[in-house]
C-alpha cells in the first residue's frame, strides 16, 4: 500500500475524522497535486464553519476545482463519498438517499441477471462493470437505472428522469467498440461521448463523465446542505 492509498484507507475507516482529510490535503499540496486544495476546501465546507464572504469564496473555489479532482477519484476505488464530506456535519447527500441509491444498483444487477443465453453474452461485461461500481462509494452518490438496454446513472432522487435531468448513459455492443459512454448535460442540450473496448479505459471515461454530472447537478448545491 502506497502513502496515498494509506490516507484513503484511513479516511474510509473513520469518515468523521476531518483531521486526516486535512493532513492528506496538505500531503497532496506538498506534491503540487491540485486535488489537495480541493480536498481542503471541500472539508472546510463540510464542517460548516465558514460564514458570509468566506463561505461564498469557498463554494466558488470548490466548484472550480471539483471537476478535475472528482474525475481523478471517480475513476478509482477512492472513498469519494467520504472525500466529499460523508461522515462530517454536512454530508454530500442524506442517509435516506444513499440507501435508495444503493438499492437502485442492486436492482440493476438483478435486472441483468435475467438476460441469459449466447445472444446476451455481450451484456456480461456491462453487468460486471455495474457489480464493480456497486462495491465502491460511487453507488452511494448516484442513482442507477436503465432504458431498454442502456445503463443510466443520474443524481435524480426519484426513479425516472425528468426533461431537464442530466445523466450518464452506458451501453454495450457485441462488436467494437464494446462500450460507449455518453454524458447528457442538463436540459439535454449537449451530448459528449467516448467509446472503448478496454474496461480500464471505460473506468476513466465513466469517472470523467460522473464528475461532470455531479458538478452540473448535486455539486452546485451540496456545498451548503
Amino acid at each position: 500500500m502506497n502513502e496515498e492509498q494509506a490516507f484513503l484507507a484511513a479516511i474510509s475507516a473513520n469518515p468523521a475524522d476531518a483531521t486526516t482529510r486535512l493532513v492528506f490535503a496538505d500531503w497532496l499540496t506538498d506534491r503540487d497535486d491540485p486535488r489537495g486544495e480541493w480536498l481542503r476546501v471541500r472539508t472546510q465546507l463540510a464542517l460548516g464553519i465558514a460564514r458570509g464572504a468566506e463561505l461564498t469564496r469557498l463554494i466558488e473555489r470548490e466548484q472550480e476545482l471539483a471537476p478535475d479532482a472528482l474525475a481523478s477519484w471517480f475513476a478509482t476505488d477512492a472513498p469519494v463519498w467520504c472525500l466529499l464530506g460523508g461522515g462530517l456535519p454536512n454530508p454530500p447527500i442524506p442517509d435516506w438517499l444513499i440507501e435508495a441509491n444503493l438499492e437502485s444498483w442492486r436492482w440493476m444487477i438483478r435486472f441483468y441477471d435475467n438476460y441469459s443465453g449466447k445472444s446476451w453474452n455481450y451484456l456480461r461485461g456491462l453487468q460486471q462493470f455495474i457489480v464493480m461500481l456497486t462495491g465502491t462509494e460511487v453507488a452511494k452518490l448516484f442513482r442507477a437505472g436503465q432504458s431498454m438496454l442502456t445503463f443510466v446513472v443520474s443524481t435524480a432522487e426519484q426513479h425516472g428522469l425528468g426533461q431537464y435531468d442530466a445523466s450518464v448513459l452506458l451501453f454495450a455492443s457485441a462488436g467494437s467498440p464494446r462500450f460507449t459512454t455518453i454524458y447528457e448535460s442538463p436540459n439535454r442540450g449537449k451530448r459528449t461521448s467516448a467509446a472503448c473496448d478496454d474496461e480500464t479505459a471505460l473506468r476513466v471515461h465513466f469517472g470523467r463523465f460522473l464528475a461532470r454530472l455531479w458538478c452540473d447537478t448535486r455539486g452546485s448545491s451540496s456545498a451548503d446542505e
